[in-house]
């Protein structure tokens, strides 16, 4: 198809003897260019206080053993204009056995891939903080998958903004026999008030270095470090986290030893 383009386009304008009728013709093709891509610049999604723009990728992590999880998130309209906001839902990779919905003012099934009403926003304006939430049901699997959202207005389709979702399921303390560390790990106090003490069997076979790491429910690293192989315990200093909740993990090379759900208080 792109070469096509290229012929169709060269034996066009081939045909154009005018200079200003082809710079007439070049300047409304920047024009509608530039239009397409502003109004992807004016479309975005607010997470946590954290803005998305489009074809950014989110991450969200849950246990397995849960019924359901979710993401909720804000539409924001930049523009200068209302628009007539629908959603549509693009499985990219789906683990098997997971299945998804979502809700754009109401809870659609499994099998709507396109809500079926719309929602008004002015402009400068953003829909409610509850009228978008993607869920996904794990089935007791461990894996990733992504689900890519577009939000785009109903009048004009190319106007829109597309976020890719990527729900990682992962367990939650499971024994990894051949890590003593991993058989040893725990997090005190659980729940936080400020400060944390990370205990662990410092003893083990392997060479290297283990790490930790303290993710948001996001993905986004809060804190992260290497473990002390001399020392049974690591004291943080959590006053600068939010309150929330929390995945800590132990990591050797890029394995991820055990994870435990931490909340700070």
């Amino acid at each position: 198809m792109p070469g096509f383009f290229v012929i169709f386009a060269s034996t066009f304008f081939k045909h154009i003897k005018s200079p200003i009728i082809m710079r007439k013709i070049l300047f409304s093709i920047f024009v509608i260019a530039f239009t397409l891509n502003a109004y992807n610049q004016n479309f975005q999604i607010l997470v946590n206080d954290e803005v998305y723009k489009d074809g950014d990728t989110l991450k969200v992590y849950g246990d397995p053993a849960s019924n359901i999880f979710s993401l909720k998130a804000i539409f924001n309209n930049n523009t200068g204009n209302g628009s007539n906001i629908k959603v549509a839902r693009e499985e990219v990779s789906i683990y098997e056995g997971v299945t998804n919905y979502f809700k754009w003012g109401e809870v659609y099934s499994t099998e709507t891939d396109t809500s079926l009403k719309y929602l008004f926003v002015p402009a400068g304006g953003s829909s409610p903080d509850d009228f978008f939430e993607a869920y996904i049901n794990p089935n007791n699997t461990i894996g990733s998958s992504i689900i890519k959202y577009v939000f785009y207005n109903l009048d004009f389709e190319a106007e829109q903004v597309s976020v890719f979702v990527e729900f990682n399921t992962i367990s939650f303390g499971i024994d990894d026999d051949f890590y003593s560390i991993s058989r040893d790990f725990s997090i005190y106090p659980n729940p936080s008030t400020g400060w944390i003490s990370l205990d662990y069997d410092p003893s083990s076979s392997l060479n290297g270095d283990f790490f930790y790491n303290i993710n948001s429910m996001m993905g986004n690293v809060i804190k992260n470090g290497i473990i002390d192989r001399g020392e049974s315990s690591l004291k943080l200093n959590l006053y600068d986290v939010p309150k929330g909740v929390y995945l800590v993990s132990v990591i050797y090379g890029t394995d991820i030893i055990v994870t435990k759900k931490l909340v700070v208080n």
